[in-house]
């Protein structure tokens, strides 16, 4: 029994999810900036790679669907390390690994870019509620307790154009 085909695809994978994990480290200059189009383009090259890994992702399953042909059960990385041998079985173990740290890493840096996104827009709601004025806090209003009296003409105007 022949692990090329999974060792390929998994290859593949890795290559792909390195990449994923690059455009995520890139993301908190972008975040920091604050370049809103910068970081439009990082999401579109993020979904590709999510579409990319998705596709496969697939394939890994098809392979291992053959490796397995009566299997009912989900099978994994782990259970096709069980039954290779000699260098597909090394090779299978190093992927594995390389797999799930980058995986881990990517979640962390991704956990991070949450961290940062959330502070920004923090920041952006602060600032804009340092520019809204407060409804009925109006520097001109009367004191409280008087009443503003109207003029008799039911002007509300502060000029006096007719004097």
């Amino acid at each position: 029994m022949t692990f090329a085909a999974l060792i390929k695809i998994l290859e593949k994978q890795r290559q792909l999810h390195t990449s994923l994990y690059q455009l995520a480290v890139e993301k908190v200059e972008i975040i920091k900036n604050g370049d809103i189009h910068a970081l439009n383009q990082m999401l579109k090259d993020e979904q590709s790679h999510a579409a990319a890994i998705t596709m496969m992702e697939k394939e890994r399953l098809k392979a291992i669907a053959v490796i397995f042909p009566n299997s009912s059960q989900h099978r994994t990385i782990r259970d096709c390390i069980a039954l290779a041998e000699g260098e597909e079985k090394i090779k299978l173990i190093e992927l594995h690994q390389e797999l799930v740290s980058i995986l881990e890493n990517t979640k962390k840096q991704n956990d991070l870019n949450e961290q940062l996104i959330y502070q920004s827009l923090k920041f952006v709601n602060f600032s804009l509620n340092l520019l809204r004025p407060k409804q009925g806090a109006g520097t001109y209003a009367p004191p409280y307790g008087k009443q503003q009296q109207r003029p008799a003409n039911g002007s509300t105007s502060v000029f006096n154009s007719q004097a």
